[in-house]
Parts: C-alpha cells; structure tokens; sequence
C-alpha cells in the first residue's frame, strides 16, 4: 500500500507539475501577446508620427515655394512701377497748372475773365464764367458728336 500511496504522490506531483508548467506557459504567452500587441501598437504610432512628418515636410516645402513667387512677383511689380516712373517723366509743357485751393474762388473766376468783367458783382462774374464753360462743354461735345455721325456715315 505504501508503494501504491507513493505512487499517488508521485502521480499527483506529476500532474501539478505539469499544471503549473502549463499555467507558466500560459502567462508567458499572455506576456508574449501583450508584447506583441504594445510592438504592434507601437509600430503603428510610428508609422503614424512618420506620415506626419513627411507631410509637415512638404506643407513647409509648398508655404516656402509659394513665399519666394509671391516675393517675385512683388519685386517684379516694383521694378515695373521704378520703370514706368523714370521713362514717363512729365515734361513742362505735360504739366497742368496747380488748382487753386477750395475758398479762393476770385483767383478761379479771375482768371476766366476781363478787366472791365472782373469791376462786375460777384454774382455776375460767376454767372459769365458758368456760361463760358457751359459754350465751351457744348461746343466740345458737339465736335464729338459730328465726328461721330461723320464715322458713322462712312
């Protein structure tokens, strides 16, 4: 019987031993999962981060290329205006007398009329030099206007 009960001990050894060995097994696996699954999530967060990258790389690439042509297209714009400045000069004869400053109308109106008109009211020299300038508009536009029929004749 001795030998039976030791038997029994060794077989229930036996089998707790293997229980604990697959229970070790099982953890180790479990940690080997776990590992893999932190690797795996680690590799995608760095294939993430590198993505990014990459496109913060070319979004500054593209900001960078559109400065410079806004850049050039300002200096450019700058040279043309310095161009058309030093080669349109205005030459004396070009130039248009100053207009006199709003609350001087007896330099404006003096200027339009006579010695002996200049001795008239106020009123009536302004009423002479409203006329002048209403003749001179219409004869104007009339010579437009029979440029315009002669054009339209031909």
């Amino acid at each position: 019987w001795y030998q039976r009960r030791v038997r029994g001990a060794e077989v229930t050894l036996k089998r707790q031993k293997s229980k604990q060995a697959e229970l070790l097994k099982a953890r180790i696996r479990a940690k080997q999962m776990k590992g893999n699954k932190l690797d795996k999530v680690q590799q995608e967060a760095d294939e993430i981060l590198g993505a990014m990258e990459r496109d913060k790389t070319q979004l500054q690439f593209t900001q960078s290329k559109e400065l410079q042509r806004q850049k050039t297209i300002i200096r450019d714009r700058i040279r043309l205006m310095k161009e058309r400045a030093a080669t349109s000069t205005p030459s004396s004869s070009d130039q248009k007398p100053p207009i006199p400053p709003a609350g001087n109308t007896e330099m404006g109106l003096s200027s339009h009329l006579t010695e002996e008109e200049r001795q008239l009211p106020k009123k009536e020299q302004m009423q002479l030099v409203a006329a002048r300038m209403q003749n001179k508009f219409k004869d104007a536009n009339s010579g437009a206007t029979l440029a315009a029929l002669a054009d339209d004749e031909n």
